[in-house]
């Protein structure tokens, strides 16, 4: 730029420094914050005036982006009046967080707003599994920018795919999907030969595959993968016998080498770990294969909103530079937003972080919903995580959150969702998922409720089930 400017040094630069999230695109906002060293006696018009947002939600973000120590020094006002304060809701786990985010759309939507006016950030797209399953819940049509429906992921549809095929040994279309995902050197003419071969051997594909090396019309490579393959389908399937979906995934991702598959060490790799994760969660609500692929399938099959009036759920990386009369930030938690992997790094990260909120703060016109859980299901496991620090910014300390116990401790010991409330079968009781539904049977940790949606097995450690009669 520099040998491009001629001696009058006409050069004009628009940025704005608070709101610089792509660093791991390249995009480098000292630029900024250098402009005036790289062209001494340039003039700073600052504008500062902001046409969107009320002024609660201004003074809330200016606040958090006043804890960054690498910025320019601004600030924001508008003509547009206080409006409403900023709510904060703490949440047990992200189902009821969830839950909470679509009642409140509920009601608006009763009150007068329209489809339109919500949208729904998140820090990573693997958080909208919950948020689009509450919505179908309540029949708010939803659409994701920047992204798929959960479901419709790669890393989604190629587990569901193992597992199908793992349940039903002939689903040829999971098959197809899965005999080179990992890579397995079985080429397009082998393939097409082996389904032949299996049409007419009166074998399944599993079992055709454990006897591949009678197939001699294809080649060597391609039957010691099949009949490798056909090897780890089998374990997988005796310990989907015995053992509960999520951890009959965790078995089949390390049996497969899928983690290294989908951790190439591309930005994308994260996301793609992260909806592995989600998927191994929403997996561990259900206590048998059956009852969590068929809720797949119900799930699945529900078709995309052709409503031209919808909510809108998107990364807050997605949304910069929209706008929308209401907006939720979701996942406000240590370890979620701001993401883990800034606490083994420089200030530079977390800098970045709190600009990212900045940004999903300031797309809100009129109302700022912010919430967080203090409990979460990541990879099967529950993890607690502390509310996020960015809510301490806001000047907000644990104690001022909505209607929660004050300390941690106090909000783990809540007995409401104990695995161990003692279920007998004509219970009556209460799921955040499904609704409310009589137990019809018990073995040990696996409970058959009868919802009005169809009987689920379900695994009370991670259902969370309310006893009401």
């Amino acid at each position: 730029v520099k040998f491009l400017v001629n001696e009058d040094r006409n050069i004009c630069v628009v940025g704005d420094d608070w709101q610089s999230i792509y660093s791991w695109r390249g995009a480098d906002f000292t630029n900024i914050l250098n402009f005036e060293k790289d062209f001494p006696g340039a003039k700073v018009v600052k504008l500062e005036q902001n046409y969107r947002s009320t002024g609660s939600i201004l003074d809330a973000a200016n606040v958090v982006i006043e804890k960054n120590k690498q910025r320019t020094d601004k600030r924001l006002w508008t003509a547009e009046g206080e409006g409403k304060p900023i709510e904060i809701s703490g949440n047990y786990d992200d189902i009821e967080e969830a839950a909470g985010v679509a009642d409140k759309i509920s009601r608006s939507l009763m009150n007068g707003r329209n489809e339109n006016d919500f949208a729904v950030l998140y820090r990573t797209n693997a958080q909208s599994m919950s948020i689009e399953r509450a919505l179908r819940q309540r029949h708010i049509p939803y659409t994701i920018v920047g992204g798929m429906r959960f479901f419709d992921r790669a890393v989604v549809k190629d587990i569901i795919a193992y597992l199908r095929l793992i349940y039903q040994p002939n689903d040829r279309m999971s098959f197809v999907r899965i005999v080179n995902t990992p890579a397995r050197g079985i080429g397009a003419a082998s393939l097409e030969k082996f389904l032949s071969w299996q049409e007419t051997n009166g074998l399944d594909i599993i079992a055709s595959m454990l006897n591949a090396d009678q197939a001699t019309t294809i080649t060597k490579r391609a039957r010691n993968a099949l009949v490798e393959l056909g090897e780890i389908l089998r374990l997988v399937q005796v310990k989907a016998f015995e053992a509960p979906p999520s951890e009959t995934i965790e078995f089949l991702v390390k049996k497969i080498g899928y983690r290294d598959y989908i951790n190439d060490d591309t930005p994308q790799a994260e996301d793609r770990l992260e909806n592995l994760g989600a998927l191994i969660s929403e997996a561990a609500t259900f206590a048998d294969i059956d009852s969590f692929l068929e809720e797949v399938a119900l799930v699945s099959s529900s078709d995309s909103s052709s409503s031209d009036k919808t909510v809108t759920l998107m990364t807050i990386h997605a949304a910069k530079g929209l706008e929308f009369p209401v907006v939720f930030m979701v996942g406000l938690e240590e370890g979620i937003f701001p993401h883990s992997r800034v606490f083994d790094s420089s200030s530079d990260d977390i800098e970045e972080e709190r600009r990212l909120c900045y940004v999903g703060m300031t797309r809100a016109r009129e109302e700022l919903h912010i919430s967080y859980a203090s409990s979460r299901l990541q990879f099967g496991q529950k993890s607690y995580n502390m509310p996020s620090r960015f809510l301490a910014d806001m000047g907000y300390s644990h104690s001022d959150l909505e209607d929660k116990p004050a300390s941690a401790a106090d909000y783990y010991s809540d007995e409401f969702y104990s695995d161990e409330i003692g279920l007998e079968v004509g219970d009556m009781v209460r799921s955040q998922l499904f609704g409310d539904g009589e137990v019809v049977e018990v073995d040990g940790m696996a409970v058959s409720v009868a919802f009005a949606s169809g009987t689920k097995k379900l695994n009370v450690e991670y259902a969370r089930l309310e006893k009401i009669s």
